[in-house]
């Protein structure tokens, strides 16, 4: 790998947790290239951006898409856009591009 820009030589990065391979708690593979996400305190260990995401990204209330960008929240409510919470009935919310 030495001669890929930006990919390190120690054989122990990406391999999950303390250098073995973790079971991603979406999908359960085995993945030599696992890693871990810490939230709230907890770990929780993936094989994929993909299984992140399904896991811990919020969901538009409207529209129900997982929330990957900043969104806009009204009260404790998520939505991915301005728009998705206008159709809502949330005014006073603006997408700023």
């Amino acid at each position: 790998m030495a001669d890929r820009p930006g990919i390190p030589e120690d054989p122990s990065v990406g391999k999950g947790i303390a250098g073995a391979m973790a079971t991603c708690e979406v999908c359960g593979n085995d993945y030599a290239n696992s890693f871990v996400v810490v939230t709230h305190g907890e770990e929780h260990p993936f094989d994929s951006f993909e299984c992140a995401i399904q896991a811990l990204a919020p969901v538009c209330r409207n529209c129900q898409c997982r929330v990957i960008g900043h969104g806009v929240e009204s009260c404790d409510d998520i939505y991915c856009s301005a728009h998705r919470a206008r159709k809502a009935g949330v005014t006073g919310l603006v997408d700023h591009g």
